[in-house]
Parts: C-alpha cells; sequence; structure tokens
C-alpha cells in the first residue's frame, strides 16, 4: 500500500503591494493590492489598525489569496466595520482569522501608512 502523502504547509507571507484609502463617496474605501508566491497562505485577513488606541478591527477575516491567479491581486474593503469611530489608521494584511470576533491578528504580513479617517467618511 502507498504511504499517504503529508499536506503542505504554507508558512509564506502575502505581500502588501499598495493601499490607498478614498473617503468619498461615503463610505470610504482602502483600495488594495498584494503579492504572493508559491509558499503564500491560501487566505489572509484584512484588518485596520487605530493608531492611538492601539485597537484592531477585523474588516475580512478570510480572503483567498489566489484568487486572481496571476502572483498578485487586487481589492477593497469599505469602512463601515470601524462603526463611526474617525481617528489616524493603518490597513494591515495579516494571516487569516477565526472570525469577525477576533481582537488582533496572529501573524501580520503588511500595513500601510497611516491615513486620516474623518466621521465625514462614513454612512448617514
Amino acid at each position: 500500500m502507498a504511504p499517504t502523502p503529508t499536506p503542505v504547509v504554507k508558512t509564506g507571507k502575502v505581500y502588501l503591494k499598495s493601499a490607498k484609502y478614498v473617503p468619498s463617496p461615503a463610505p470610504g474605501q482602502v483600495y488594495f493590492s498584494w503579492k504572493y508566491d508559491s509558499k503564500s497562505a491560501d487566505a489572509f485577513s484584512v484588518w485596520f489598525y487605530n493608531v492611538k488606541t492601539h485597537k484592531y478591527t477585523v474588516v475580512r477575516p478570510s480572503w483567498t489569496t489566489r484568487v486572481q491567479g496571476n502572483g498578485g491581486g487586487s481589492g477593497q474593503v469599505t469602512n463601515d466595520r470601524l462603526v463611526g469611530v474617525a481617528g489616524v489608521y493603518t490597513f494591515v494584511l495579516a494571516a487569516e482569522a477565526s472570525g469577525y470576533d477576533a481582537t488582533a491578528p496572529t501573524k501580520v504580513y503588511g500595513t500601510s501608512s497611516e491615513f486620516q479617517v474623518k466621521i465625514t467618511d462614513f454612512e448617514t
């Protein structure tokens, strides 16, 4: 009988290539892109990090890495998970999260530069 193949453990990173916050029209959105290689994880999570309060907010606990199949991908998320909390934030790509109740990423892959979210950036 042939031995059972061992599953491949992918321990590589997903690389944040770019992230841009666009405040209008409300709700504000972050347009981002990423790169990956053969060792990259199959999925990653997307977070906002409040620079002043040091609080992470999970925006999407799981995003498929290879959805576009060309060594990279792009996407967009809105600021609606911030529930009206204005402030200075960074955008974070991290290891896949357990769900929307996660409080911090387990492994950070990439962080954007800081951007300002104003109260007028939210839908009213």
